[in-house]
């Protein structure tokens, strides 16, 4: 918000400024085209002393100095937007892969926990003799199941 209210500050004193070729001296304003000086249009070179002239051009230069200055400063300004922005955005992305890999590894720990789980009930129904043989195959294909489930989410933790 801070930086919003500095550039429409800096766009309205640019505002103010694009009109350069305007001076005041002696609380009256200038028009400088060139190295003639007008007053309301009408050519005032000849009546003004060239020390008056040289005023009223020195107060051009400084004042379109500082125009410059706005100008470098808002482009500063801009940049240092651009890059807050760029830097928020990469933040953005490893926030995400942080994420995933997190995630990632909470998939790896529940595959293997239930593959553990699996194989006690297995275990424990194959120490009863409740196991037929029909059982025991279906129980390997649940085994290779589970297998491949754990490397699958190995693969996709080694990507990160």
């Amino acid at each position: 918000m801070k930086t919003i209210k500095v550039i429409v500050f800096l766009i309205f004193i640019t505002a103010n400024f694009s009109f350069a070729q305007e001076v005041i001296y002696n609380n009256e304003i200038y028009n400088v085209k060139g190295k003639t000086v007008y007053k309301n249009g009408e050519d005032m070179s000849e009546i003004l002393s060239p020390e008056a002239q040289n005023e009223i051009k020195t107060r051009l230069k400084h004042i379109e100095k500082q125009a410059k200055q706005t100008r470098k400063n808002e482009k500063a300004l801009k940049k240092a937007e651009k890059e807050k922005k760029q830097s928020e955005k990469e933040l953005k992305k490893k926030e995400k892969a942080e994420k995933k890999l997190k995630d990632a590894k909470k998939s790896l720990s529940k595959a293997e926990n239930k593959y553990a789980s699996e194989y006690k009930k297995f275990e424990k129904l194959k120490n009863k003799g409740k196991l037929s043989p029909d059982d025991h195959e279906k129980w390997e294909k649940k085994f290779e199941k589970l297998r491949s489930n754990i490397e699958k989410t190995e693969k996709r933790l080694k990507r990160f």
